[in-house]
């Protein structure tokens, strides 16, 4: 029953006055708390459970409330005003809803929960923008927005190597593209941008500094200089010879003929020339991997020479009256072949005799020449050279006993 007292009367929580009155306007007694003295106090409702109150019979207002004290709906809303209770009226602890900043947390600390709406779909449930609303939740977890609205991340909010290798996933429309991927249509890029300069110039402070790149008419600005930082290139007409003047390279643009095979010869087209020779004895050697010239003779026809140059040509003569097979050419080394273009073979016996030409001793027959009896001389000019085996030896192999055949091989050595 709640009350509210007067300065000489006490009435009830619905207004009534209560029979008797306040006896005195100070209130009186020694205990701790204040001390009120009426006549009697009844319900305001019929008037009856009435109790008397006197000096020896007195009603104190205590200045706490127990625990459970206070029933459910004591307070009707609004029975607090703004600021009545004090900053720091509730007490932070364990036991309390209220923490302090920085305190440790424990088992069995107190708190009020937060709890959210669940909402299969997120909606506004508010009446307007800018009123207040619950939260949103579904299969226990807090509706968000997928979405950063524009300026929602700062410069500068990602650092260093915090987006991982392989965190943008490479495909059609992502810009991030794997290496030896097919283009197509349609696919997303980052655009890649220049500044335009009609004159290009450094925009940056000082050397070692980052800028953009520079671009006119579409083009992008590029060195002309050549390693050295001072010479550039130099592009002259085909008919333009080089002066003294000139950059260290001087590029002569000739333009291609169009002039078709068996048409009379006309005009710029590229061309491979050759140094006239009346003779190659007085040729002056390069050493090897230097470039040469290619040379031709006085009456301009490009000289050439079968199967190999002379340093790789071969050859060995063997005499043969046993028989057996005889090594002719012995072996080039390791990864050398030895082919065979001409064989000449003379049997001074009056037995004629074929003669095997083996890959080695005990090797493949690769050629097999016929010898008649008391001849001076079987030549045989192969029509394509003949291959022998990498680091073996070529061996003639009499069919029988005859003295004497006498085999002379003729070739050339190559890796090939």
């Amino acid at each position: 029953m709640a009350f509210t007292i007067g300065a000489l009367a006490a009435k009830d929580g619905g207004g009534n006055a209560i029979p008797g009155g306040l006896v005195a306007a100070d209130t009186v007694g020694g205990d701790a708390g204040p001390w009120f003295l009426f006549n009697g106090i009844v319900d305001g409702v019929a008037g009856s459970n009435k109790a008397e109150v006197d000096a020896s019979n007195r009603l104190k207002v205590l200045a706490s409330i127990a625990s459970g004290g206070v029933a459910s709906g004591a307070f009707a809303s609004g029975a607090f005003a703004a600021g009545s209770i004090s900053a720091g009226a509730v007490a932070a602890g364990a036991s309390s809803f209220v923490k302090q900043e920085d305190a440790a947390s424990a088992d069995a600390d107190a708190g009020v929960a937060m709890m959210a709406v669940r909402k299969a779909t997120p909606a506004n449930t508010s009446g307007s923008d800018g009123d207040y609303e619950m939260l949103q939740m579904s299969a226990g977890r807090l509706w968000v927005s997928a979405a950063l609205d524009a300026s929602a991340v700062a410069s500068g909010a990602f650092a260093v190597g915090s987006i991982a290798a392989g965190a943008v996933a490479a495909g059609a429309a992502s810009f991030v593209k794997t290496e030896d991927s097919a283009s197509a249509d349609g696919d997303a890029g980052v655009a890649i941008m220049a500044v335009r300069k009609a004159t290009p110039a450094n925009t940056s402070g000082t050397d070692g500094d980052y800028e953009p790149v520079q671009m006119s008419a579409g083009r992008i600005w590029t060195n002309t200089l050549l390693g050295d930082g001072v010479n550039a290139v130099a592009v002259k007409a085909a008919s333009t010879a080089p002066a003294e003047s000139d950059p260290a390279l001087v590029v002569a643009i000739s333009p291609v003929g169009e002039v078709a095979h068996d048409e009379v010869d006309s005009g710029n087209g590229s061309k491979i020339a050759a140094k006239a020779k009346a003779g190659l004895s007085g040729v002056t050697l390069v050493a090897s991997n230097d470039r040469s010239d290619l040379f031709s003779g006085v009456d301009g026809v490009l000289i050439v020479r079968p199967h190999a140059p002379l340093e790789d040509l071969v050859s060995g003569v063997a005499a043969i009256t046993d028989g057996s097979p005889t090594s002719v050419i012995a072996s080039q080394g390791a990864g050398i072949k030895t082919y065979i273009t001409s064989a000449i073979i003379a049997n001074s016996s009056a037995t004629a005799v074929t003669v095997d030409l083996r890959d080695g001793a005990a090797g493949t027959v690769k050629a097999t020449l016929p010898v008649p009896a008391n001849t001076s001389g079987v030549v045989c000019n192969l029509p394509v050279p003949l291959g022998f085996s990498a680091a073996t030896a070529v061996c003639a192999d009499p069919s029988s006993a005859a003295s004497t055949v006498t085999v002379t091989l003729v070739g050339f050595k190559s890796k090939v």
